[in-house]
């Protein structure tokens, strides 16, 4: 490329030719050179990644090999003094509970002792039998044919 801008330059000159001719081949080698240098370089890097990560290999099997001929840590007693609990989480699900039999008691209130058992309660028949004996009226749901006894007294007047 060069030496066609030169004959068209100088003219045709020999000596001027052959002198740019010889340029012209020593700047294509140079330029050849350059770019086997180029390829060396990056195959020079490539190379010593390889042998980093070769390294790097090496390191992490010599720590297997470490860590496999550890023996293994048995701990057979372990005493916890204290115990900090951050969060708990519960998952209630009683919707999905399903109930086959319902027993048992509700107490509302002030409950003492045991509570009242109603087998233990007696029945109406057995109180109006005891009230009987004793002289006194049985009750009867709180209805009586009778009724009840008033007495009205009027004011006395002051003269």
């Amino acid at each position: 490329m060069a030496g066609q801008f030169w004959r068209k330059w100088f003219g045709a000159n020999d000596q001027v030719n052959d002198r740019v001719n010889e340029v012209d081949d020593r700047l294509r080698k140079l330029e050849l050179e350059l770019e086997k240098l180029k390829v060396q370089d990056i195959g020079r890097s490539i190379i010593e990644e390889l042998q980093k990560l070769r390294r790097t290999m090496v390191k992490l099997a010599e720590a297997e090999e470490q860590r496999q001929k550890q023996p293994p840590i048995h701990i057979e007693t372990l005493d916890i003094e204290k115990v900090l609990i951050d969060r708990v989480v519960t998952n209630n699900n009683i919707g999905a509970l399903g109930v086959k039999e319902l027993a048992g008691r509700l107490n509302i209130g002030a409950n003492y002792g045991q509570g009242a058992e109603t087998a233990a309660m007696p029945n109406k028949e057995k109180v109006a039998a005891l009230l009987q004996s004793y002289g006194e009226k049985p009750l009867t749901n709180g209805k009586s044919n009778e009724p009840p006894a008033v007495n009205i007294k009027g004011r006395s007047t002051r003269a």
